[in-house]
């Protein structure tokens, strides 16, 4: 498993996992695709003081980032070089899920998202939630 260190929490974190074999053949195995992620900051690099959005430290003591799952990108094939891509895509703006198959794109919701994304699920695009810590 790889780890990484960061010193600042993105607005968008993104996630990708290793869906394929060195032979280029697909791994279909089970993820749990959380709806929220909640980050301990002790996790972050720089947990006594950390830096907001607007640039300015603030001091943290054990508290949570929290993101929310707003968009995956599934691959529906056995290879890397062949098969067929969809999304699953959050709108903010009415608080919707979309399936978006090319360009055949339908109302969804979290559920479908998450269970859609089980098996060929790849990619997936966190937001962090504002005032989260």
């Amino acid at each position: 498993m790889r780890s990484m260190y960061i010193s600042k929490l993105p607005t968008v974190l993104f996630l990708q996992l290793g869906r394929y074999s060195e032979d280029g053949s697909k791994r279909h195995e089970i993820v749990h695709v959380p709806s929220e992620l909640h980050i301990p900051l002790e996790n972050i690099e720089s947990s006594v003081f950390m830096q907001s959005d607007d640039e300015s430290p603030k001091k943290v003591s054990r508290k949570l980032v929290r993101y929310k799952l707003v968009a995956s990108v599934c691959h529906y094939g056995s290879t890397l070089h062949s098969g067929h891509y969809v999304s699953y895509v959050f709108q903010n703006d009415t608080q919707t899920w979309y399936y978006c198959d090319d360009d055949v794109i339908t109302k969804s919701c979290l559920e479908m998202a998450q269970e859609g994304s089980k098996t060929s699920g790849y990619c997936f695009f966190y937001e962090k939630i504002k005032n989260s810590f």
